[in-house]
């Protein structure tokens, strides 16, 4: 519970922190995609620094959720497996409960 709440202020501050640092960086900055031509831009956008740090943000979120998500694939796997294996075990429970119950009752 005390966890909860700790994990909970901090993603409070985090989030009005990140949204005074949007507030305050509203200017506009050239993201230059040119690299020949530094003075003179074929291709960049113009876009205010806080949009930019907002989609750096998200991106970096985005890609740390793929990066878990790959990480753990190995205990997906190992919970399927169990799940298959403790379906067989129960199918051979009541295949043997079965059994019992006949030879009682034949």
């Amino acid at each position: 519970m005390l966890g909860r709440l700790i994990a909970m202020l901090l993603i409070v501050a985090l989030t009005v922190t990140i949204l005074l640092l949007a507030v305050a960086n509203r200017q506009e900055v050239r993201l230059i995609l040119d690299a020949t031509n530094r003075d003179n831009p074929a291709i960049y956008l113009s876009v205010p620094l806080s949009i930019f740090i907002l989609l750096i943000l998200a991106l970096g979120a985005f890609l740390g959720g793929i990066a878990s998500w790959i990480s753990q694939g190995k205990w997906r796997k190992a919970a399927r497996q169990r799940a298959l294996e403790a379906m067989r075990w129960k199918v051979e429970v009541e295949r043997l409960t079965k059994e019992r119950d006949e030879n009682v009752t034949g």
